[in-house]
């Protein structure tokens, strides 16, 4: 049976700004899907070929000055351990696309908010108080899209978001916001 995983991805137009790059970090987490919308914080060790993996941005910022949008980014896969499929060619990614070549890189185009959501990840809650806790955190919630996993091994997963909010004074503040290359685990008969 297949499960559905998110990863949830948090910007927080007040964090620390990387020296070095100039771009300012993001906050991530694996969620497992379960019934009821108790959904649990979750490792990328088990996942299967036929799981589905819906990523998802949240606005975290703590008392944000306006609506915050979206205007691009990426998500890429690259292979962190050397792996081949039966035709001898190097798996690169979790994900196929429609020509059933790796997918190493998901563009994300501008997107508009979907509203507010619960984040497993940043809300502040755990699984079986998901059904009950009313006044858990909301954040601004953005629907990236979904995957199915097509293939096994050890991939690292780079995220990057460009991200617009009002800055009060009738115009716009951007920022670029990454994740350094992330390790997403898997065995050798197990997904990313």
């Amino acid at each position: 049976m297949a499960n559905s995983f998110f990863w949830d991805i948090g910007f927080d137009f007040n964090s620390v700004q990387n020296p070095r790059t100039g771009e300012d970090f993001l906050a991530i987490g694996l969620v497992l899907a379960q019934p009821n919308n108790a959904d649990v914080p979750a490792t990328p060790v088990g996942i299967s070929i036929g799981d589905t993996i819906g990523f998802f941005a949240y606005d975290i910022t703590s008392n944000p000055t306006g609506t915050s949008s979206i205007t691009g980014g990426a998500i890429t896969f690259t292979n962190a351990v050397p792996q081949s499929d039966s035709n001898n060619n190097t798996i690169t990614s979790p994900f196929n696309n429609s020509t059933g070549d790796f997918l190493t890189s998901i563009s994300i185009p501008a997107l508009t908010n979907i509203g507010t959501g619960m984040s497993t990840i940043f809300s502040g809650i755990q699984a079986p108080q998901a059904s009950t806790t009313n006044n858990a955190a909301t954040f601004t919630k953005f629907s990236i899209g979904s995957m199915t996993v097509n293939n096994l091994g050890r991939f690292m997963m780079t995220v990057e978001l460009t991200v617009q909010v009002p800055n009060g004074n009738g115009g716009t503040t951007t920022k670029t916001f990454f994740v350094d290359p992330e390790m997403i685990v898997g065995g050798t008969n197990q997904a990313v």
